[in-house]
């Protein structure tokens, strides 16, 4: 399901969630036409997290694509290689779904 929400750029914007003692969950807005992006990344056990309004003023005025992911990696040290896995999958919402929204920002 999608959903459609307005963004002040000149607020912080604070997300919550519930779950996800381990990891990190990732907040992703990806302007109209893939130019810009902007990723926070937050302890996925702290259950919220602040966009500073500093970073979401570096986006332009216009419309994006919002997703949240939730993230987990591991280190591993193969022979002379320490090798980083990591993986994501999309939030979900109450009812299952991923959770993405078409933002226009203000």
């Amino acid at each position: 399901m999608t959903y459609a929400l307005d963004i002040d750029r000149g607020q912080d914007l604070a997300v919550r969630w519930r779950g996800g003692a381990e990891g990190a969950v990732a907040v992703e807005m990806i302007t109209s036409g893939g130019r810009d992006t902007l990723v926070c990344q937050f302890p996925a056990a702290g259950g919220s997290g602040t966009v500073p309004r500093q970073v979401l003023g570096l986006l332009p005025a216009g419309t994006a694509q919002l997703v949240v992911v939730a993230l987990r990696s591991a280190t591993v040290t193969a022979g002379d290689y320490v090798v980083t896995l990591g993986a994501g999958t999309s939030a979900l919402t109450r009812n299952g779904g991923g959770y993405q929204a078409a933002v226009t920002l203000r």
